[in-house]
Formats: structure tokens, C-alpha cells, sequence
């Protein structure tokens, strides 16, 4: 390849002379870009198309009319969290336990939404909090264990009542959640169905409503520690054992049957 120095075609990378010349084409082609870019000559790196911004503003328009739209959905599920953190007093990681979400996510829904009332319950909350410390300082608090339901001293951040029941919660707690997570997921395969023109959506929207898709959460493996845990709070007859979905609460009262 030819050389020609002191040409804009050096500088933009034909080659990688940095003799005086091509420096110098490099500096007054920044030089002259920046100006006509000033003037308004040249268009911005995102070009937006002729009736871009209106297409858009009339697709979410048409989203929004749709009652089971997924943007109506989302904007459901973050009335649903406000309302759960504002006016239910439940914390963040309960909340994300609930939608089978992150933490991290929940604060973005409530901030994004409406920043506002988020602020003004954060502030509300930790003054709160800071007057039930204020005033329980030393008291000793009877909390309920949310696997066995029975009534315990707890100290900081304690709502189990021993090590093992947490352990048990947190194996079972997915399968809790199972059931709410597949109740969106069948509303969001039932809106594809009726609003999308890919086959390949439409093929798993169908296997998503008639079931093929969601076995997987519908049973536990026998020896597992999920399933171990499941037996014994059968036998126990813990409260988080009726919150199982009613496949798993069918196949633990077999097993226990038959053992």
C-alpha cells in the first residue's frame, strides 16, 4: 500500500506513519470535523430516523391500552412492591422473595417508579426503626421462626430460630416461590400468544401454557437436601410445608406414606 503523507487517508488508519506531515493532517481534520459538527453539518453517532421517535411513542401507546402487556405488567409489579414496602411495612429482601427477584432489582423498580414516595418511605422507616431501637434497647424480642412458626428470643437480624431452620428455609423457599413465578409466567406466554407473530415465541409460549416447560419445579429429587427437608417438615407439620406448591406437597405425603 502506498503511503501519502500528509493526507487525511494516513491519519484515518490507512497507515500508521507518524511523521510531521500525517500529525499535522490529524490535527486539522479533528480541527474541521469539530467545527462542522458545531455547525451542524455532520449528524450525531445515533442518527435518529425520520418518525422514529413517533413509532415508538405509538407502540408504547398501544402497550399501554393492552391490559396484559408486559410493560403493563411491569408497572403492576412495581405498584405491587411500593405498596408492599410503603403501606405493609415488608423489607426489601422480603419483597424480592416474593417476586423472585434480587434485592438490587427491587430497589431499582421503587426508585425508578416513583422516586418520591420511595425517599419519603426510606426516610419515614429509618426514623422508625431508630426510635424501636431507641425504645427495645436491652428488651429481649419473641419474633416467629418462619419455618416452624414457633415463638423464640431473637437478637439482631434473627428470624430463625436455629441454624438448621434457616438452612431449611432457604432450600424451600424456591419451591415456594415456584408457584407465583409460574402464575406470571403463564400470563406472559398467554400474551405472546395473542400478540406475537414469531413462531419460535409462539411454539414456547404454547409449550409454556400447556405445561411441558414448567416439570422441572413441579417436583423435588428424591435424597436431596430440599426433599429431606420437605419429609421433615411434613412430619413436623411446619407452616412452610403448606406453602409448597400442591405437586411437591403430593409427592412428599407419598414418600412418607410409603416409608
Amino acid at each position: 500500500m502506498s503511503v501519502q503523507h500528509g493526507t487525511l487517508s494516513a491519519y484515518a488508519g490507512a497507515t500508521r506513519c507518524r511523521c510531521e506531515p500525517c500529525i499535522e493532517a490529524g490535527r486539522a481534520y479533528r480541527q474541521e470535523y469539530k467545527q462542522r459538527l458545531a455547525e451542524g453539518l455532520l449528524p450525531r453517532k445515533r442518527v435518529d430516523k425520520p418518525g422514529r421517535v413517533e413509532r415508538e411513542a405509538m407502540r408504547r401507546a398501544e402497550q399501554l391500552a393492552d391490559p396484559n402487556s408486559p410493560l403493563n405488567e411491569r408497572r403492576r409489579r412495581a405498584e405491587r412492591m411500593l405498596k408492599a414496602y410503603i403501606d405493609d411495612g415488608l423489607t426489601i429482601t422480603e419483597i424480592a422473595r416474593r417476586h423472585g427477584v434480587t434485592r438490587q432489582r427491587v430497589s431499582q423498580v421503587l426508585q425508578r417508579y416513583d422516586p418520591t414516595k420511595y425517599a419519603l418511605a426510606v426516610d419515614v422507616r429509618r426514623r422508625r426503626d431508630r426510635a424501636l431501637r431507641a425504645l427495645n434497647d436491652g428488651v429481649p424480642k419473641l419474633v416467629i421462626c418462619r419455618t416452624c412458626g414457633e415463638l423464640f428470643e431473637s437478637g439482631p437480624r434473627r428470624v430463625f430460630c436455629s441454624p438448621a431452620h434457616r438452612l431449611a428455609y432457604q432450600c424451600l423457599q424456591y419451591h415456594v416461590d415456584d408457584e407465583r413465578r409460574a402464575a406470571q409466567l403463564h400470563a406472559i406466554a398467554r400474551w405472546t400468544l395473542d400478540n406475537s407473530d414469531d413462531p419460535r415465541q409462539v411454539r414456547s409460549a404454547r409449550r409454556r401454557l400447556a405445561g411441558e416447560s414448567e416439570d422441572h419445579g413441579r417436583w423435588l429429587v428424591h435424597g436431596s437436601l430440599p426433599f429431606h427437608w420437605a419429609l421433615r417438615a411434613h412430619a413436623l407439620q411446619w407452616p412452610i410445608f403448606d406453602e409448597l406448591p400442591p405437586p411437591i406437597r403430593q409427592q412428599v405425603e407419598a414418600a412418607s406414606a410409603s416409608a
